[in-house]
């Protein structure tokens, strides 16, 4: 018995060692990092982290005080922050940024672009954003502020 816990012991160790940290972002970095360490931990486009804290913050929930909250827990990155190719070799699909479309557009190419990132038909993205639109005119805000965060294709 006594071996089998030394045994688990020893493995939660090497679980620890190896385990992947989140740190805030240097390179990402809006605000603090917070982000675009979260961003860079999940592998995704720092965008996407900031407009659901956007949303989380605009929906009156604790956006602001989790933000501060992250800001103090989460430690700075003191090394380089990842570049897009380290997160191609890293994640198995690779890194695409978000970016508004050009071709699939209807008004400034927001939901063209959320389409083509998740490889989902933009219509589904229109009918979101239309629903959120009336209650309090929530789809209007995240409209007007995916159109200001995310970058337009060249």
């Amino acid at each position: 018995m006594f071996l089998a816990i030394a045994h688990h012991n020893q493995t939660i160790k090497k679980a620890a060692v190896n385990m992947k940290r989140i740190y805030r972002s240097k390179k990402e970095s809006v605000l603090a990092g917070v982000c675009g360490g979260i961003a860079e931990h999940f592998l995704v486009d720092p965008v996407i982290v900031r407009l659901i804290w956007l949303g989380l913050i605009l929906f009156g929930t604790m956006g602001i005080p989790l933000y501060i909250i992250a800001w103090v827990i989460i430690p700075l990155n003191r090394e380089a922050s990842l570049n897009t190719a380290e997160y191609a070799k890293r994640s198995p699909s690779s890194y695409k940024p978000l970016l508004r479309a050009r071709e699939d557009r209807m008004i400034a190419g927001l939901c063209g672009g959320l389409g083509k990132y998740f490889d989902k038909d933009p219509v589904f993205f229109r009918i979101l954003v239309l629903i959120l639109f009336f209650p309090f005119g929530i789809g209007f805000w995240i409209y007007i502020f995916g159109i200001v965060l995310i970058p337009s294709e060249a």
